[in-house]
């Protein structure tokens, strides 16, 4: 560095010098390079270079958790992009800054900057950054657990960055809808958010996101009690955010990682893990992290039985939580979004302003029009007439060809009407032979299969019935297939009620005859096996919209459940191979569960 002639040079020297004391955890001797770096580039006269050191120093400052350096530095950062009416990089430093109050628990002032910066996004039609500052104010609306506004902006972010191909922005917002469900105890809408998000997050190579998913998935398993693969998920992101020297993720890392340990009865280890997390979280001035680490410490003290340390621990939590000023916060956010939504009424009247001004502009033009109108009369005078002789051609050519539609309905109608006869026949043998068999075995075969027929027969019985001949009203058509597997399988002095909820939804035959099939072997299913050892039972029926592009079928009983070790692969009922094969025929994943009985799911695609 002494042998460079160009001061520049020795900057960019500086600041590399710190980074890699940084890397060492040496932050004294970081920071004294970082300052050398500045004061050096501000000397040069080059306001645009000097910013850019700025930046970087701002950085370092937020990683080392040196919040106040880092937001002195982005101030004077703020000040240069006014002066300069650099607006996408005033945008950028309102979203630093927004990011380091959000580190420190300070959600008021990071909501502040970043609707700031989502404002000066908007207006520079800068979808990418328009993305990210959504899904940043999702964020803190999700720590707030105002999961209808978290939501909202996740899904403007998740629109915005599908329409830019923005891959890591889907990735991070796949992530957070995860989030959203979790908390809302949604569990199979979480995982399949986050599994969107790992496809996402692997093809980018991302691996910061990656730790963060899998802190979620451990999340997940350990609260369904799987405890070994919650710590398995836990220790990966683990060891990538070491790499990385991610902190931030090592704090949620060794919270959850002591959570386990605190459900496993091993109260020292998790006492360790938690201390390890509040150590991380004060080095970051993380004051949000280290409230959560306080509260987690005191239930491992607790747990243990050393009252006097849990109370010291849960004192120090609720301070740390009332010097947050929470409540004050909540009435500063509120008033932040009513300011944005008002915002944006205000441009709205800005464009109306400028829609009347243009009504106004052809008005005067319309008079210019009017003369040229009057010239051109006798013009369109012969156009009519050659127009007049082509419009009675087009009448003759609609009135044929609405007379070939006519006939093709006409014989459209009648292909179903005979494919309901022939459906009609072919059940109608199926009972006659059932009638005549003794053997109980085969007899309950023959009446599935004449329900599986009848199953397919209602469909086309629904479109020769209707107007419509494409798509069938599900909710009329679960009702009639039920009934139908009741009347001939409902166990004797057993009291069998069935719910069904399904939504306003229509179907194409395509989709509806397997779904028909399915739902007849789920519910014949339980009417057979569900109910042995009870006298009386309850099973709910329910098809719903999932999300915007699928939807949900459901079957559940209060029965005996699933034999233990069950599952699709192992099954070597017809049955359920049956619905397996019928649910990968319309693009559907299938999920088997045993909670107070048997619940099955399938989740696939709208049309």
């Amino acid at each position: 560095m002494d042998q460079q002639k160009d001061d520049s040079i020795k900057v960019h020297i500086l600041m590399q010098l710190s980074e890699q004391y940084f890397s060492i955890g040496e932050e004294a001797k970081t920071t004294l390079f970082i300052e050398d770096a500045i004061g050096l580039s501000e000397n040069l006269y080059n306001e645009k270079f000097a910013a850019e050191i700025k930046v970087e120093a701002a950085g370092l400052y937020a990683k080392m958790g040196n919040s106040q350096k880092a937001i002195k530095e982005l101030d004077k950062l703020l000040i240069y992009h006014k002066t300069e009416n650099d607006s996408e990089n005033l945008a950028q430093t309102h979203s630093y800054i927004a990011a380091i109050y959000d580190l420190q628990g300070n959600h008021a002032l990071a909501l502040e900057n970043y609707y700031t910066a989502l404002e000066i996004s908007e207006k520079l039609i800068d979808k990418k950054n328009t993305a990210r500052n959504s899904g940043n104010i999702g964020n803190i609306y999700l720590y707030q657990k105002k999961y209808s506004d978290a939501t909202k902006f996740f899904f403007k972010s998740l629109s915005l960055s599908k329409k830019i191909e923005f891959l890591e922005g889907m990735a991070n917002c796949y992530n957070n809808l995860g989030v959203v469900h979790y908390y809302q105890e949604n569990m199979d809408s979480a995982m399949f958010y986050f599994f969107q998000s790992e496809i996402l997050k692997t093809n980018l190579n991302d691996s910061v996101g990656l730790s963060s998913l899998y802190n979620n998935l451990g999340e997940i398993y350990f609260l369904k009690d799987n405890y070994d693969k919650a710590m398995k998920y836990q220790e990966k992101a683990k060891a990538i955010q070491y790499s990385v020297n991610d902190k931030k993720g090592l704090v949620y890392s060794y919270i959850n990682i002591g959570a386990i340990y605190e459900k496993k009865g091993l109260y020292n280890d998790a006492i360790d893990a938690h201390l390890q997390a509040i150590s991380i979280a004060k080095s970051l001035q993380a004051n949000w992290l280290i409230m959560e680490a306080y509260y987690f410490i005191h239930s491992d003290y607790k747990g243990k039985g050393d009252f006097s340390k849990a109370l010291h621990y849960f004192s120090k939590y609720h301070h740390l939580r009332d010097s947050l000023k929470t409540n004050e916060d909540t009435d500063k956010i509120a008033q932040l979004y009513l300011k944005y939504d008002s915002g944006k009424k205000d441009v709205q009247i800005q464009e109306l302003e400028q829609q009347n001004q243009e009504q106004q502009e052809r008005a005067e033009r319309k008079t210019i029009i009017q003369l040229l109108f009057v010239i051109l009369t006798v013009f369109l005078l012969l156009i009519i007439i050659l127009m007049i002789r082509h419009i009675k051609l087009k009448k003759r050519n609609n009135f044929l060809l609405q007379n070939m539609l006519n006939q093709k309905e006409v014989l459209l109608k009648e292909v179903h009407h005979r494919v309901k006869n022939n459906f009609q026949l072919i059940s109608s043998l199926l009972n006659l032979q059932a009638g005549s068999i003794k053997d109980s075995n085969i007899q309950t075969a023959l009446y599935q299969n004449k329900n599986r027929i009848d199953s397919m027969a209602l469909v086309h019985k629904s479109l020769y019935e209707n107007n419509d001949l494409v798509n069938i009203d599900v909710h009329k058509y679960v009702l009639h297939l039920v009934n139908n597997v009741k009347s001939s399988f409902n166990p004797e002095n057993k009291e069998i009620n069935v719910t069904i909820e399904i939504e306003k939804i229509l179907l194409e035959s395509k989709q509806a005859t397997p779904l028909g099939l399915i739902i007849n072997e789920l519910v014949t299913n339980a009417y057979k096996y569900a109910f042995v050892n009870q006298k009386s039972g309850e099973l709910k029926i329910s098809i719903v919209y999932c999300d915007e592009n699928h939807y949900s079928l459901s079957v559940k009983d209060n029965g005996s459940g699933f034999p233990k070790g069950f599952s699709v692969q192992n099954s070597n009922t017809l049955g359920i191979e049956l619905v397996h094969l019928l649910s990968e025929q319309i693009g559907g994943k299938l999920e088997l569960a045993s909670e107070n009985g048997a619940i099955i799911k399938i989740i696939f695609p709208r049309n």
